[in-house]
């Protein structure tokens, strides 16, 4: 369920006039109402996501929008809203799909990489600095802050520096207060012989990366950037490209990820 802030301020509930406010279908039968009436108020009451500029943002408002659009009287409203705030709070989701990335830097021998995305939300801990769309630098936690059953994966795009994903994870969490969309990326480390390396080098940037290959560990990914976002400055509907963070001053410009955000509720 979509748990946006509410409607324009042009629009309903701006007159919040009776006649000018078109009652549900008249196909539904009052049990259907009533409980299509009971989601709706579930909705609000439940609503997350930074509003737009010019929606209304009042909980109250949005709820007297409802009752007037239902023709619903006073006395029935008041059972109904207590009803409905007696029942269990519904569990919180960020739909999040991984759209592409372009830009990224080449970490293989052969100037591209092989990329992937693991991502998560960190709970209990918010971004630190605070202030909505600035860029904060920080280490890549989602392997080691959360939880393994709490952490996805995109599929690996091999030898590229503008990988296409397109895919879409389901994440849950409990607050959005303090809570954080985690995204690192990585280059996937492959084992090589030397000798297949030197076959891939194409310049001489491509043999200072097989001195630097041989110095670390088989099988240890290369870091290439991360995205770390406040949930709670999210809108409803995201669908933006966000820079790839460094966790160094080495290679600061390291591309930028298109990313697709949801807030959904699962009762």
């Amino acid at each position: 369920m979509d748990l946006s802030h509410g409607g324009p301020r042009d629009g309903p509930p701006g007159g919040l006039l009776g006649e000018q406010i078109q009652p549900p279908s008249h196909h539904f039968s009052p049990e259907q109402r009533a409980l299509l009436y009971e989601d709706a108020l579930y909705t609000v009451l439940h609503r997350l996501g930074h509003p737009e500029p010019n929606h209304v943002t009042e909980a109250s408002e949005l709820l007297r929008y409802l009752q007037e659009a239902f023709h619903v009287e006073p006395e029935e409203h008041q059972q109904t809203l207590q009803r409905v705030r007696e029942l269990e709070k519904p569990i919180f989701c960020l739909k999040a799909t991984v759209k592409q990335a372009k830009g990224i830097l080449g970490k293989d021998v052969s100037g591209f990489s092989d990329p992937y995305c693991l991502l998560g939300i960190e709970q209990g801990v918010g971004v630190p600095g605070g202030s909505p769309g600035s860029r904060h630098r920080q280490k890549a936690v989602v392997r080691h802050t959360i939880p393994e059953e709490e952490t996805h994966r995109t599929q690996v795009i091999t030898q590229t520096l503008n990988p296409v994903w397109d895919e879409t994870f389901i994440l849950e969490f409990e607050d959005i207060t303090n809570a954080s969309f985690h995204l690192d990326m990585w280059d996937l480390d492959t084992v090589e012989s030397v000798r297949q390396k030197l076959g891939e080098l194409t310049d001489l940037h491509g043999l200072r990366r097989i001195f630097k290959e041989a110095r670390k560990d088989k099988g240890q990914d290369d870091f290439l950037g991360n995205v770390v976002l406040r949930l709670q400055d999210l809108r409803c509907r995201e669908d933006q490209w966000y820079p790839l963070e460094p966790r160094t001053e080495t290679y600061p410009d390291r591309g930028q990820c298109h990313l697709q955000f949801q807030l959904i509720h699962k009762r």
